[in-house]
């Protein structure tokens, strides 16, 4: 028990202001599916999870930190020029790709999003740490996992509180501009 609330607590702290928190707000406004987005980003961190578990300390190994740090950036920046850029769903000049990606729903891009930024990120260290420290994966993966999904829950009802105030055209521009700027911080830090 004492892996699990460690891994918990520990991963609540860390994560607690994280740009994954960003993300589960933002999509909530957007998508006001909260269960259908909770679920998907709770499954995106699984593979982040398992493998700071499961390979504790050799994630830089298998993918080093400035290939996580381009993926994470181009990633986010490209997001956020297609919210900018899509304001009317029927825009001339939008590429096919980018309304199927929409259209895949709050689920899938919820998953999509954690799975492709979790990867190096400061909670899936502080995980692989912690099972360094307790050598027992279940309740490290669990207590991981648990954290995510209660800052999950927390964010994207705020965010759903808040599409609810704000129109949606706002939330896109917003969303946007957030997404680009987020993904040239990932540059540049």
């Amino acid at each position: 028990m004492a892996a699990f609330f460690s891994t918990l607590c520990a991963v609540l702290f860390v994560e607690l202001t994280d740009r994954t928190r960003l993300i589960a707000m933002l999509l909530s406004t957007r998508y006001r599916a909260p269960i259908q987005l909770i679920s998907g980003m709770t499954f995106g961190y699984v593979p982040a999870i398992a493998l700071a578990v499961w390979g504790s300390g050799f994630i830089a190994q298998f993918i080093p930190f400035g290939a996580l740090k381009w993926i994470t950036a181009v990633t986010f920046i490209g997001f956020g020029i297609f919210l900018l850029r899509t304001e009317n769903e029927h825009e001339e000049g939008t590429p096919k790709w980018a309304y199927r990606l929409e259209k895949a729903g709050p689920f899938f891009m919820g998953f999509i999003l954690v799975a492709v930024t979790e990867f190096g990120d400061k909670s899936q260290i502080a995980t692989a740490g912690l099972m360094m420290k307790y050598r027992t994966a279940i309740p490290v993966f669990l207590g991981s996992i648990s954290a995510q999904t209660i800052l999950n829950i927390i964010y994207v009802a705020l965010g759903y509180f808040l599409g609810q105030k704000l129109p949606v055209r706002t939330v896109r521009w917003i969303a946007g501009i957030l997404f680009i700027g987020i993904g040239i911080l990932a540059l540049v830090k």
